[in-house]
This record gives C-alpha cells, structure tokens and sequence, in this order.
C-alpha cells in the first residue's frame, strides 16, 4: 500500500489499522496534496490578507485593536490603521478589542467595503519602509 510520507506504522485500534497523523501541521499537508483544502496563497483567494480594517476606522481616535495583535501587524496614517497581510496569522483578537467594528476576516467583509481589503495591502507596502508600525495604544485624531 502507497501511504503518504508523513503518516506512521500502522497499528491496530479493535479491529481497524489506525494511521496517526503526525500533527496538524502533517494533516493540512495531506489536504492541500490531495487537493481538499486551498493554500492561503493561491489564485483563488482575492488578496492574501486575513483581516481587513475598513470604513468606520476612518477617521477614528481608537487604538485599543494593536494592542492585542500577537505579531504587531498594524500600520496606520494619519486616516486609519492597516492590516499587514503578510504578518496577520488570523488570530481574531483584534475583531473582538475594536470599538467601533471596523475588523473583519476578508471573506466576510461587507459589499460596500470590499475595496477596502486591496487599500490594507497598499498602504502597508507604503507605510512598512517608512516605519510607520503602530503598537500600543496612541491618542489618535477624530
């Protein structure tokens, strides 16, 4: 039998030969090689971006979302924060911590707002050379 290189010797479990997966890591591996999950970086995602900050951020003075980012992924000018897609590991911490709702996943965010996840990747790759990471929480104009 052709087993995959990441799964164990066999062993029974009553009756049945069981294959233990290593770790998840090792099971999404199996997924993506069969072709039953789609690679975070794959065409058919819009924009490799996890969450987006959108509209109601314009223009807000709250912070209290970057100081609960476990990677430190946001950015932000003098109009709004960022998220970086590249450093976003898609934790929700900050969904729950901002006040005025402006952080969804990029599937979920609304139809008027979908450009808002191109304008988070743009604004990093502008605002990232320039040193322009934000995080604690800062008295912000609004």
């Amino acid at each position: 039998m052709n087993r995959p290189h990441f799964v164990t010797q066999p062993y029974p479990v009553i009756g049945r030969t069981f294959y233990p997966v290593i770790s998840r890591h090792f099971a999404l591996a199996r997924r993506l090689h069969w072709g039953e999950a789609v690679p975070y970086f794959s065409p058919e995602r819009r924009c490799p971006v996890a969450h987006v900050v959108t509209e109601p951020c314009v223009d807000c003075k709250y912070t209290d979302c970057v100081v609960v980012c476990p990677t430190e992924c946001f950015y932000g000018d003098e109009r709004m924060l960022y998220i970086d897609p590249d450093d976003c590991i898609d934790c929700g911490g900050c969904v729950s911590e901002c006040p005025v709702s402006a952080i969804y996943q990029d599937s979920d965010v609304p139809t008027p707002w979908q450009g808002y996840i191109q304008l988070n990747a743009d604004r990093v790759a502008v605002l990232k050379p320039a040193g322009a990471r934000v995080t604690e929480k800062q008295e912000r104009g609004g």
